[in-house]
């Protein structure tokens, strides 16, 4: 069996879109790790047109340890705060969906129950 990659990020230059998919339990190594990718998916789409969005699925990532939440707090804070996105997230569980409110505390930031919540929402943003 093989081991899922701990996040995936996917980037629609044209729409000014990305998704990122996150699972599992992380350490600071992978928080940071998937920070470089973030910021390297989001400088990709700022050129494209209109305000970028970002769809965010957490629908298989675990509670995180508070120093990587802390972590992970800090660089949506930098990169929202660089990129300006429209973000949704999608996370039916309630400590999750919990933990991502505290860590994107922004009107533009909405957390979704299902994927498709999130990506109608993030359509009638632009």
């Amino acid at each position: 069996m093989t081991a899922r990659a701990p996040f995936r990020i996917t980037a629609d230059t044209r729409a000014a879109s990305l998704t990122a998919t996150l699972c599992g339990l992380w350490d600071v190594a992978t928080v940071r790790a998937y920070g470089e990718q973030l910021a390297e998916a989001a400088q990709r789409i700022a050129r494209g047109s209109g305000r970028p969005s970002w769809l965010i699925d957490l629908r298989e990532l675990e509670v995180q340890p508070q120093e990587v939440a802390s972590q992970m707090t800090r660089i949506i804070a930098d990169l929202t705060g660089r990129f300006d996105p429209v973000v949704a997230v999608v996370s039916p569980r309630v400590l999750v969906s919990m933990q991502s409110r505290r860590i994107a505390q922004r009107p533009d930031h909405q957390s979704f129950a299902t994927h498709a919540e999130a990506s109608a929402w993030l359509q009638h943003q632009r």
